[in-house]
């Protein structure tokens, strides 16, 4: 995931890379005895990536990517978007349905003022993909630049 690339573009200037890692939560096989998934990975027999970009004034953006076959990573994710947002129960189901009213490529809307963007988005070999992207530095505006520039470098 190209956070770095794209945050330097948009004038985000970080002194070092972006670091993070990856959840593969594929099935292994058909005949897996697991009765829960554990991870948000495995609930879309997928995986997830996050990483983290340490910006030039000590500030962070926060990257979370899952992407699977199965299911659908956005409402997977919800939980975490609430908890970056700092939603409330009433703003958390407010934006489950809004998740669920957003096509492809849109910026999902997250209710407050919180810089996090939250947008449906295309992997290559996934059914199901959503970034999520959150900093408590930048604006809400500059995240949601990031999120839709990122979009457009994984389709």
């Amino acid at each position: 995931v190209p956070l770095d690339v794209v945050a330097s573009t948009s004038g985000v200037d970080s002194t070092t890379p972006a670091v993070g890692s990856v959840v593969d939560g594929r099935l292994a096989d058909e005949g897996s005895t697991a009765v829960f998934p554990s991870t948000d990975a495995e609930v879309v027999d997928g995986v997830t990536v996050t990483c983290t970009l340490v910006t030039s004034d000590g500030g962070h953006v926060d990257l979370t990517l899952l992407a699977g076959k199965s299911g659908d990573a956005a409402i997977t994710i919800v939980p975490l978007a609430s908890y970056a947002a700092g939603l409330n129960a009433d703003q958390s189901e407010q934006l489950a349905n809004d998740v669920a009213r957003t096509k492809v490529g849109a910026l999902v809307p997250v209710p407050g003022t919180s810089a996090v963007a939250l947008l449906h988005t295309k992997v290559a070999g996934a059914s199901t993909a959503v970034i999520l992207l959150s900093s408590e530095q930048l604006k809400r505006g500059q995240i949601e630049q990031l999120a839709r520039q990122l979009d457009e470098r994984l389709r």
